[in-house]
This record gives structure tokens, sequence and C-alpha cells, in this order.
């Protein structure tokens, strides 16, 4: 009888997990898990997953990078008559905006990374044979293609690319041309002239092309650097069909056949196989990056139904499925309010004060099921600050320019030293004994950029923001800080971090907020809701943000607390409503479905 490591040449993997060794395996691994004392192995079944849609909805972009770091480019509207020119980048959970095209255009040769992308021919406002290049900012000209062409198969990098068969001069091509990082040159044609868009996966010198048309056709060729050899064919014939992967472990999805399918074939270096994995929508003219690892993960991006859409999902084939962040139900606050504040985590939340018919003094606390009157504050109060915790927190400033501030300790709260100047709409963040509050607005209803920091005994005026504000939001620590969105006015975009000494202007909000919520830290955060009813969820890794599922109900000026990845959004309203609504986050999460057998 033969062991594992004769038919495998591995030992099995001993690992007190299945988030360490086994994270990386392939088909057919073994492992022993010494917590579970179960012997597993992996099974490679794929599954898609619905992820963030675009921010543009759109068909016949390019596309490039990985599933955690992305590139989609490019485009066009339903009918072809809009041609776009906008970036966008993805982070594996969301998209943020990146340079422009400079010429807007659809259907062309897309292959490289998020930072070293490159998109050639297409149709649009050009000639047809413009190449440009992808530093991870800007597109900057490259040179053109020999021959001017869209709808183009094409994979591999920015310094070595291949674009394959296309469309010109009202025919379809054979024509094959190689990119080396400087200038585009003709080499062996493809056995079969066909329209090749979003077809094609691997690196220049092992590549595979799969389907195309019109008509549609199965066909499928492989690249070895300098020919084409024909190999076994899609089991279903599909043209504008997205791929990713290498030659030797590839996927198609979807495509024309002539109807729109969502379909799945996975191929194996040799031939192509149907698989159980389907799209949860029919699409075909989608991005689909050409990751060229042997993982099978990957993502397609915008895309046509009906019509033009900016869906996105992920294909995983690992022993993990993953699940993208979203928004739940939570149990409702006994006193529906607006213009409160929340500070805490998702299962110990504590949401202060607000607005019913008038000003209140309550406080709820949030076991992470149902909330839990406690002892009220001192002080009614509104469009105020707080930081801290459930059970050590701080709660200062408000409408009618209050100085008071006040401490808890789970219990009952305690009036502490006042504020320096009275003022409402601040934003507030940090620690029962170490906080700050920034912006507001200052008796006599100026908007203003003063700063004040709370040692746990008094506050000290400190650097004032770049940009004055009120009722924006903020996280973080009195020493690493973020404070986005607010009214100046009008609602502004602008994000700034503090670093205990100076705050520094860094990226911008996509859209114009105020009376919206944080939760997070300054490196990794989450801003929700706004005025006056917004369901607009964007997440920050520190750089940049990008789009996140949206809130359940809309809301502004409601409380906020928590993680980027478990957040809590409490309370709230449109102009003139209040309501007692709970809303939780969840961020991207994994589940383990390695099968196990029993060790006995």
């Amino acid at each position: 009888m033969s062991t594992y490591k004769e038919l495998k040449g591995l030992r099995v993997k001993y690992v007190p997990t299945d988030t360490t060794s086994p994270s990386t395996a392939a088909a057919g691994d073994v492992w022993y898990n010494t917590a579970e004392g179960a012997l597993k192995g992996y099974v490679g079944i794929g599954a898609w997953s619905t992820s963030v849609a675009l921010t543009t909805a759109r068909q016949a972009c390019g596309g490039a990078g990985t599933l955690t770091a992305g590139l989609v480019f490019g485009g066009t509207n339903a009918d072809g008559t809009a041609y776009n020119a906008q970036t966008e980048e993805y982070n594996g959970s969301g998209w943020s905006s990146g340079g422009d095209l400079n010429t807007a255009r659809q259907d062309g040769a897309s292959a490289g990374t998020q930072t070293a992308g490159l998109f050639a021919g297409g149709e649009g406002g050009g000639s047809d044979n413009e190449s440009e290049e992808y530093n991870g900012s800007t597109w900057s000209e490259g040179d053109n293609l020999n021959t001017a062409r869209r709808s183009l198969g094409s994979f591999g990098t920015q310094t070595a690319a291949i674009g394959a068969g296309g469309w010109a001069s009202s025919s379809n091509q054979a024509i094959v041309e190689s990119y080396n990082g400087t200038s585009w040159s003709e080499v062996a044609n493809i056995n079969a002239a066909r329209r090749l868009a979003h077809c094609g996966a691997g690196t220049a010198t092992a590549g595979i092309v799969a389907g195309g048309g019109p008509p549609e056709v199965a066909h499928s060729e492989g690249w070895d650097g300098s020919s084409w050899t024909e190999g076994n064919n899609l089991n279903n014939a599909a043209r504008s069909n997205g791929m990713f992967g290498s030659q030797s472990a590839a996927i198609s999805v979807g495509g024309a056949t002539p109807s729109v399918q969502n379909k799945t074939e996975s191929y194996d270096g040799t031939s192509w196989s149907n698989t159980p994995a389907t799209t949860a929508a029919a699409l075909r003219s989608m991005a689909s990056p050409n990751d060229t690892s042997t993982n099978l993960s990957g993502f397609i991006a915008g895309g046509y139904t009906t019509t033009a859409v900016g869906t996105t999902e992920e294909y995983h084939n690992t022993f993990q499925a993953r699940t993208a962040g979203a928004w739940a139900n939570g149990g409702n606050l006994n006193t529906a309010r607006r213009q409160t504040t929340a500070i805490g985590t998702q299962t110990a939340g504590l949401c202060i004060n607000g607005f019913t018919d008038e000003t209140v003094a309550i406080a709820e606390e949030y076991d992470g099921t149902s909330w839990t009157e406690s002892g009220d504050t001192s002080n009614a109060k509104r469009l105020h600050a707080s930081a801290g915790t459930q059970t050590a927190g701080l709660a200062y400033g408000g409408v009618g320019y209050l100085v008071h501030n006040e401490s808890y300790d789970g219990s009952t709260w305690t009036e502490v030293a006042n504020l320096n100047a009275g003022r409402f709409g601040v934003l507030g963040f940090g620690t029962q004994t170490s906080a700050l509050m920034a912006g507001g607005q200052a008796d006599g209803g100026a908007t203003i950029d003063d700063v004040e920091e709370w040692d746990g005994s008094s506050w000290t005026e400190i650097a004032d923001m770049n940009t004055a504000r009120y009722a924006g939001s903020g996280v973080g620590t009195s020493t690493a800080g973020l404070v986005f969105g607010g009214n100046v006015p009008p609602q502004t975009v602008n994000t700034e971090t503090w670093d205990g000494s100076s705050w520094t202007e860094v990226a911008n909000l996509f859209t114009a907020e105020d009376a919206h919520a944080g939760a997070g830290t300054q490196t990794a955060a989450l801003s929700f809701g706004g005025a006056p009813s917004v369901t607009t969820t964007v997440g920050w890794d520190g750089s940049v943000w990008s789009t996140s599922p949206a809130l359940g109900t809309g809301v502004g000026f409601h409380g906020g607390c928590g993680t980027s990845t478990s957040a809590l959004c409490a309370g709230g309203g449109a102009p003139n409503t209040v309501v007692n609504t709970t809303q939780e986050w969840t961020g991207v999460t994994t589940t383990d479905t390695a099968s196990t057998i029993d060790f006995d």
C-alpha cells in the first residue's frame, strides 16, 4: 500500500488551525489539524461571490491586476455612444478612483498590474491604435499598435504583452502583435480570425485565447512565444467571455452564445471542463484582469446584461469561502433620536443623547443584540462629540455652544473640566483620558478649525485643522487621528490625518458628506450615512477611500462606532424625522470549507 508521501512527494503537514499552511494548499493536499484532531484534505471547488459594484456602470472596459489589487479602465455605456476614460482601482473589497485615460475608449487590449497597466487599441475618440501605460496614478502615451483595431484578446504584462485578433476594416482579424515595453511588433497570426475581446490569459511566452466571434466559436489556441497551437475547444461557444489565469490553469466565464450566459469553464492545461460555479448575473463584455497565478482566483467587473452594469463578482478556488462585507439590522434603540453620538464597539456600544422633539440626556448601552437605558448625562446634548468606550466614556460640547464635558464610568456621568470654548457640530475621538475636539460652529455662527486636546484633567488648544468644518466625523487616537467630511459650508470631501503635532491633508472622500458617522482607526476606517438620508459607505485603508456595500437604510445625524470590520450605526434620521434603527456592519469574512476525515 502506498503512503501519502510516496503518492504526493510530501509529508502530511501538522498545523494548529486551517488558516496557516493550508491557506496555500492545492487540490489534493492533506494536512493534520492538531487542534481538532482531524485529518483534512483540500477539494478544489470554485465559486463566485458578489462584491461591490464599480462606481460607474459600463461595458467593454479593460482590466489588469489581481483579485486584491485590480484595475478597470475605459469602456462605454449600453449602446456604445458614450466612451469612458475613467480608471478604478480594486483592493479586494471596494473601488477607488485612479487616473483617467488620455483617450476614452472601449474594447482594447489590456494587460499588466494595478501599478503597471497597459491599454492598446480599442474604439473611441482616437485612431483605434493608441497605446497607453499606467504607473499607478496616471496614464502616459506609448508606442501605437501597427494595425488599428478593437476587440483584441490580450494577456501579459506592461513590458511583455500580446494583443491578438480583433476587428478592423469591417472584418475579423487574425493579426497578433507583441509589446516589449517600448514598441509593438507583429508576430505569428492566430489560426482563426475573430474578435477576441476579453478572451485571453497567461504570459507573453505562455498564453491562451478561447472563444470569440461573431459568430460565436469555441475555438481555443495556445501561444508559446513564437507560434499558436490549436487545443481542445471550450464546451460552450462564446464571444466577449471573460478569462483569467495561466496557460496551465485558466477560467473562462460568461459571454454571448449569442444570448448572454453565466457559465464557468475551467482549463487544466489540456482541456476545458464545465464547472458548477455560475455568476449571479449573466454577463458579457466585462473586464477580467489577467491574474496569471495558478490558484484560479480572480474577478470580473462591469459588462453587459440587457444594459451596461457595474457588477463585480469574485471567483475563489480555495478551501475557504469568502463573503463580502454587509450591513444587517440590529436591535432598536429604546428612544428614537437623531443628532446623537456613539462610542465603543459593535457588541459593547454606548449611544449618547440626541434630539427627539427636544434635546435629551438619554444614554443607552448595546450588548450586540439589544439596547438598555443607562445613567442619563447631567446635561442634555445634541450635535456634540464623544470619545472612549462603553465603560469609560467622554461627552462634550453641543448645540447652545455648550462647554460642558462629562465623564462616564459605566454607570454614572460626572462633570469634569469644561472646554475652553463652547461649540456644536464638533468632531471628537480618542479615549476618556486622551481625546480631541476639532472644528464645529462657534458662538456667532462661524465655522472654525480650532482643535482642543484633553489629557484627563484639562483642555488645551493645539494646532488647527487645515479645513474648518462642522458636522464631520473623526476616528482614531489623540496621536493618530483621522477627520473627514463635514460642512464648511458647503459639504466637503476633505480628509486630514493627525500625528500628535500637525494635520496633513490626504486623499479626499468620493463625495462631499456631512452628518455622517465613522468607525475605526487612522489607517483602517469606515464612513457611512450622512445628510439628508444617505446610504453610502466607504472604507479607508490609510491612503485611499474605496467603495463598500451601502447601509440598508439611509440615515443622517446618527451615531457610529466600532472598527472598520465591525461597526455600529445607531439612530439618526432625515430632516424632521427620527429613527430608532440599529445597523451592524461586518467586513469581509472567510469560512473554512475544507473536507474533514475522522482520524480513527
